[in-house]
């Protein structure tokens, strides 16, 4: 933050918000698991990205509840970071042959 208000270069909040969505589905699809799990990486992936969604649309939804999306938004992360803390507690590795 502080790089943001000295500079006003969003680019590394940027590149923190942006690049864990784009780099995370091509690594799970792409690459053989090692551990269990791989659809808990997936599911927090969908919920990140839906909480993004929510951020987006805060506005439009505010039209319709009186929440708006920002409350939203926060419980979309919060199951994104249970999706990721279930899947690592509980996951196990898998053999290679």
């Amino acid at each position: 933050m502080a790089w943001w208000v000295a500079t006003g270069d969003l680019r590394a909040y940027g590149l923190v918000q942006f690049y864990p969505v784009a780099a995370l589905p091509p690594m799970v699809g792409l690459f053989p698991p090692r551990y269990t799990g791989t659809r808990g990486l997936w599911a927090m992936v969908g919920f990140y990205v839906l909480a993004k969604v929510l951020e987006s649309f805060d506005g439009s939804i505010a039209a319709v509840l009186s929440t708006g999306g920002h409350p939203w938004k926060h419980l979309a992360a919060a199951a994104a970071m249970w999706c990721y803390v279930k899947t690592v507690a509980g996951r196990t590795g898998i053999p290679r042959l």
